[in-house]
This record gives C-alpha cells, structure tokens and sequence, in this order.
C-alpha cells in the first residue's frame, strides 16, 4: 500500500487551515513512521510556538522549508522539487 501525503504550501503558514493541514500531515506520517517521533514533535512545537515558522527571518529555533520528492504509482518516474535558497 502507498503512502500518500497532501501538498502543504509553505507559503500559507498564516493561515490557521494549511498550520492544521500541515499539523495532521505530520500525524499521519508519525503513524507510519513511530521511530521519528522525536523530529516530529520537534516541528510541532516549532509550529505551535511561532506564528512566523515558515519565514526566512525566522531563525531561532529554526524555519520551515520545504522540497518534495514525486513519485508516479509505477515507480518508474521520479520528480524532485528542491527549495531555492
């Protein structure tokens, strides 16, 4: 079976539904993912705890960034997405 995420755009952090979004795609991937529990509740706080988690001139503890890595339902394609500095 595949496991399959939502898209989160970064960029709307402002906004309480894509913080929720982002939030129960991170429980979703705790599910699958039990010995990442630590990192996981690392970027829940970072997300609890700053309205400004996802800016550049967020520095401390750290910022949101994002990249993606697509793959097609064959597997014989990949696509990956790479943030800009």
């Amino acid at each position: 079976m595949a496991l399959r995420y939502s898209a989160v755009n970064i960029a709307d952090m402002n906004d309480s539904c894509a913080t929720e979004n982002l939030v129960k795609q991170l429980c979703r991937f705790q599910e699958s993912h039990s010995s990442r529990r630590e990192e996981v509740s690392r970027f829940e706080k970072l997300i609890a705890d700053s309205e400004r988690c996802a800016f550049r001139d967020h520095f401390d503890p750290g910022h949101l960034t994002g990249s993606a890595l697509v793959v097609d339902e064959s597997g014989g394609r990949v696509l990956l997405l790479h943030h800009g500095n």
